[in-house]
């Protein structure tokens, strides 16, 4: 999450990308990860990981919502 808050958006998709390398259903690195891939300007991949996120959660929900309002 450091790169993710530092705005370090690529490292940080890196770094979750690792995460769910080990841990494929890490509900809150796929989260942010959609997050950062949004931030980065790459919507596609962001909404495949919130897709991903709501399959399995629904304790992300209001956050994707704000997060593609935010970026719409």
């Amino acid at each position: 999450l450091a790169r993710y808050h530092q705005q370090s958006y690529g490292a940080a998709i890196t770094d979750f990308s690792a995460v769910l390398t080990r841990s494929p259903d890490h509900a809150s690195a796929r989260y942010h990860r959609g997050k950062a891939y949004l931030l980065a300007g790459d919507r596609e991949e962001a909404l495949s990981d919130f897709e991903q996120v709501r399959a399995h959660s629904t304790t992300f929900d209001q956050g994707i919502e704000t997060a593609l309002e935010q970026h719409n």
